[in-house]
Order: C-alpha cells, then structure tokens, then sequence
C-alpha cells in the first residue's frame, strides 16, 4: 500500500492575494495568452512511519526542506498544449524551471517557518483550460546531492530548448578515501511526477517514491538479569555513490566511495529483558537511518559495490560487569531494497551475540523504481 506526499496547488487564499502580482513565463517568442491564476504550493505533508530526514513526531518537512519542480505544457513551436505527454514529450521543453545558463534545474520550493511553502518569480497556468501539463518533483533541492538535465535538446539562435522528460542524477557527497562519513550528510532522494493534469484540477498530487535503502540497528537483550551496554557501533566499507533516473529506464548505479559510519555516538544501555531497543539521534527518538544506495549482483539487490565484501559492522560492548568485547561481522545476506527500512538486529542471551537482519516497512512503500515518462 502507498502513502502519497501531496503538493497542492492553486491555494484559493493565496490566489486571492497574489492574483495581481506578476507571472512569468520562460517560453521564448510568441506564447499562448497566460491566465491571471498563478500556480501556487499551498501545503506539503508526509505521511511516514520511519522518518529519516524527515521531523521524527508528525511527518513534516522540517522547515527550510527543498523540493524542486519542472512543469511541462507546450512543444517547442508553442503548440500542442491540449496533446497529452506521451505524444509530445519528445518537442515538449519546460516552461516552469530556472535555467543559470549551463544547466537546468527545478523550481525550488522552500519551506516557512509558518509551514507554507514558497517560491519566486511565480509562474501561471496557461489561458485555455483544454491544456495538459506534466509536473516533475524531486527532493532535495539541493545541486550537492541533484542535478536535472534533459535527454535531449536542439540548439537555436542562442537559446536551447530542452526536449523530453528530465533526466534525475542523485549523488552523495562522499569520495573514496576510506576515512570517517558523517552519517548525517546522507539523504533520502526522492522523486515524483503528474502526468497530463488540467489547471482546472485544482490540485497536483505527488506521490513520491524513495530511492535509497535504511538501514537501522537495534539491540534484543534476551538475558533476564544481566544489562548490556554497547560502547561503539560502526558500519565500514564500500558504498554505492550516484543513480541516474532516465526516461523509460529503470536507475542506473556508478561510482563509489568508501569510509567508516558511526552508528552509535554514545553507549547505549540496554536492560535485561529489552528488546527492540533501536540506536537513536541526540533526541533520543529519531532511530539512526543509514540511507544507503543498494545496487544489483545477480538480479539481487545488496548493500554495497558487486564483487568487493559487504559493508562490514564492528561493535564493542559489554554483558553486566563484564570485560568490553569485539564483534566484527559483515551485513547479513538479504534483499536490501531501495524505497524500503532494513533492521539489523543484534541478539544477546548469556554470553552470545547472534546478528539478524529483516526487511521492514519505511512509509508501506514497497514501489522502488522510479520513471520520469
């Protein structure tokens, strides 16, 4: 079952505030006539069970969040606005996008401390009502992690006209060294897209699917009279670093990094008879999320680079009193899929550990390619 993250538009206060503002257009020469309505973003929620890099009580984008957008209507000789996209797609170029002269980016929405979510210039809809648009989301925002291009485009008297539907590069900013990863610069990339909607609609929903896999950890302390205490926790190896998202195309995985990911920052207590007992953020309730990008050997997805060992966990702690203990061992064999959480569990009884991985739910997403078409 899917959750949707929806984006509103054509909020009716805020319309009625801005309706005397200005409009921008990027399609060059002479374009059909543009309506006095702007496209607005009125509301964007998320309805998730694991967070991530989401607010870990109620689901929201925290403030300050990105989300870009590239909307498409016309072909590049200004027609075909009432022609749906997998007829026009291939002459259809954007007309809601920034563009700094080298490359193409979404519009970038920006979420207030009040909630609402804001851009500028604004854009409108067109005039005639028949028209069809095609609206591309992603998040983050962000050309650290981002970069949107085209599949293809023609050169004209000094303007290029981008053809087709966007083409998503999601990289993440590590190299490979093999130091220490700040865990934190991990993210969720995150696409969407609405195909052939009406102005007329009144709202643009997107639902939104993840593109890396969780990972989180959690301790079992299956002992009945003895606490356990983990002193430190990391995850080492080689890692996936940028997927291309492509039309008609499923992603495509290249380059790598390699480095170290401390999972545990402090000990972590665990009493006798705790189970579940996940590794937290500094709030105490956000569970550490590894946001990794698994990738396929032999038509199974797993964490890390084919042909090169498994990332591999490293823990100390201690049983009661106890001397602090080693453990050393690769990420258990599974399908780690993207769009979805992946629990690692340790499991402590008398004075064995036993390790144990499990597929579970991040928001009920189980839908993990993603199709800019």
């Amino acid at each position: 079952m899917h959750k949707n993250i929806v984006i509103l538009l054509n909020s009716l206060a805020l319309a009625a505030a801005l309706l005397s503002g200005c409009a921008k257009t990027s399609v060059p020469g002479s374009s059909p006539a543009l309506s006095s309505r702007p496209i607005l973003f009125s509301s964007l929620t998320v309805d998730v069970d694991v967070k991530a890099d989401y607010d870990a009580v109620d689901g929201e984008f925290p403030s300050g969040a990105t989300v870009g957008v590239l909307g498409y209507c016309l072909t590049q000789d200004e027609s075909g606005g009432s022609t749906p996209w997998a007829t026009k797609k291939t002459g259809c170029h954007p007309f809601m996008h920034d563009y700094d002269g080298t490359s193409l980016h979404g519009v970038m929405l920006i979420k207030g401390i009040d909630g609402g979510w804001s851009y500028s210039p604004l854009y409108s809809w067109y005039e005639d009502d028949s028209y069809l648009y095609s609206f591309f989301a992603y998040s983050p925002c962000d050309p650290d992690y981002f970069s949107i291009s085209t599949i293809g485009y023609v050169s004209g008297t000094g303007i290029e006209q981008y053809n087709d539907a966007p083409e998503a590069t999601f990289t993440l900013p590590f190299e490979d060294t093999g130091g220490i990863l700040d865990r934190k610069l991990l993210r969720d990339a995150m696409l969407s897209n609405n195909i052939d909607l009406r102005s007329t609609e009144g709202a643009v929903s997107f639902q939104f699917y993840h593109m890396t896999a969780g990972l989180r950890f959690r301790v079992n302390n299956y002992n009945s009279d003895l606490p356990v205490t983990v002193t430190s926790l990391t995850l080492g190896g080689t890692f996936n670093k940028e997927m291309v998202i492509e039309a008609q195309t499923d992603y495509v995985i290249s380059g790598r990094y390699s480095g170290t990911f401390t999972v545990a920052d402090a000990p972590l207590s665990v009493a006798p008879n705790t189970y579940e007992k996940y590794f937290t953020e500094d709030d105490g309730i956000s569970k550490v999320s590894l946001l990794l990008i698994p990738n396929i050997d032999d038509n199974r997805p797993i964490m890390g680079v084919p042909g090169l060992e498994a990332p591999r966990i490293v823990m100390t702690y201690r049983i009661g009193d106890g001397e602090v203990r080693s453990f050393s061992s690769i990420l258990p064999d599974m399908n780690y899929r993207n769009g979805m959480m992946h629990d690692i569990t340790f499991n402590f009884l008398g004075s064995s550990l036993t390790l144990s991985a499990e597929e579970t739910e991040w928001d009920n997403e189980f839908v993990s390619d993603i199709v800019f078409e």
